[in-house]
């Protein structure tokens, strides 16, 4: 009996010592190789933790890693796919334990190289983990869905670097500082600076508070970026994020991108301004959008709106797109070259339930011309779908190329007015 007090009471005293170390902040080494272990399996990818990870426990639970690697795929080189200096983050205990979003109290991220890559092939570098996560419910118990909040967030020195070999493009994203705070008018601001590409870019703007955030009311925003000569300003309204009352949403970009911004993609040129405007607002039920993409000599429009947006039933939207140069369209979606004419597109985009109809749509590339109504009951899936076509032109072999196919029609085609069931 008096052997079993003894273990009892060294347990204990144990227990003891071990929370008031944890409690006060502690390095362990320990730990080091099973978190390296852990994150290794999770990513399938070989981490390395150099530093011993420092961990202290109360009512905030503090976790912060130092010199970190993630290894690189095989193919994309010898340097790590990721390389963090520190990261600190700080959690509330208590929202591990409550139905709420996780509450950060603060993340701080010093030093972090990042090295994205894509083959020829389309395959990325980045880790496939082979995790199976359930899909949480957004709506149970009347909760917003948000997974989690954060309250102080401080970013330095981030570089990110992005190498497609498939379409020879590399992008250099660089964050000098981020910062979003809380203020003492209880609201969130954020200011940021960098440089995209060579082209130095900043950010500021703010947002509701936490408050807000957690129970989804009174969410309202604003926010301003430059690049270069590119201007964005942003503003957001939302009374209720479960019933969208009173959405107002706006936002602008103008200007003209720079030359190695614009050599990301076809659609964009350095001599070609833009402009993009969309607007989204409550009608009652569901919203309204109305969208302009102007990219000089590319434009589309949106028109139309939404019963519930979060599921994209009651749909019913008209699409107008004006193309100068087909060429640059195929390219900029990978199809390849093609004959340089204008392309127009209008029709109308419908969806009830699981319905979903493409009502009079109208496609022409230069002589070429498809026009129709295609209507899939079951959507996803094409069970019992029907599609009613009229397509003309000079060339058959013009859509086969542009799909990049072996063109096996080099010849004047006509096809009446038919319909097809799947």
């Amino acid at each position: 009996m008096r052997a079993l007090l003894a273990i009892s009471a060294l347990l204990l005293a144990g227990l003891v010592m071990t929370v008031a170390i944890l409690a006060r902040g502690t390095t362990l080494p320990w730990l080091t190789d099973r978190l390296a272990a852990e994150a290794s399996e999770a990513l399938g990818r070989e981490v390395r933790i150099a530093s011993a990870p420092y961990i202290k426990l109360g009512g905030l639970l503090q976790l912060r890693l130092r010199d970190v690697q993630i290894a690189n795929s095989a193919w994309a080189g010898e340097e790590p796919l990721a390389v963090i200096g520190e990261a600190d983050v700080v959690l509330q205990t208590g929202s591990l334990f409550s139905d709420g979003p996780l509450v950060f109290e603060r993340i701080r991220i010093d030093g972090l190289h990042l090295r994205l890559a894509r083959n020829e092939q389309g395959h990325s570098n980045l880790p496939q983990p082979s995790l199976s996560a359930e899909v949480a419910d957004p709506d149970r118990d009347g909760a917003p869905g948000l997974p989690f909040l954060l309250r102080d967030l401080a970013l330095r020195d981030l570089v990110i670097e992005q190498n497609n070999q498939a379409l020879d493009k590399q992008l250099d994203l660089r964050i000098v500082s981020l910062r979003q705070q809380e203020n003492s008018a209880g609201r969130l601001t954020l200011d940021a600076r960098g440089s995209l590409q060579g082209e130095s870019w900043s950010l500021s703007g703010s947002n509701s508070g936490l408050q807000s955030l957690i129970e989804g009311e009174g969410l309202k925003g604003d926010a301003e970026a430059q690049l270069a000569d590119l201007s964005l300003t942003f503003e957001y309204r939302l009374a209720s994020i479960r019933r969208l009352e009173d959405l107002v949403l706006n936002a602008r970009l103008t200007g003209t991108p720079p030359e190695r911004v614009a050599a990301l993609t076809p659609l964009l040129s350095p001599t070609e301004p833009l402009a993009i405007d969309v607007a989204v607002s409550d009608i009652n039920p569901g919203i309204g959008i109305e969208a302009v993409i102007d990219l000089g000599d590319s434009e589309l429009r949106i028109s139309g709106s939404a019963d519930d947006p979060g599921s994209g039933d009651g749909l019913n939207l008209s699409i107008d797109v004006d193309v100068a140069s087909l060429d640059r369209l195929a390219r900029a979606l990978h199809f390849g070259a093609t004959t340089d004419t204008a392309l127009t597109v209008d029709g109308t985009l419908r969806r009830r339930g699981r319905r979903l109809e493409l009502d009079d749509f109208v496609i022409r590339a230069g002589e070429h011309r498809i026009e129709g109504r295609i209507i899939l009951p079951r959507m996803p899936g094409t069970t019992d779908a029907r599609a009613r076509l009229n397509a003309s032109g000079p060339d058959f072999g013009f859509y086969q190329r542009l799909l990049e196919r072996p063109v096996a029609i080099n010849a004047p085609t006509r096809v009446p007015p038919a319909s097809m069931r799947g």
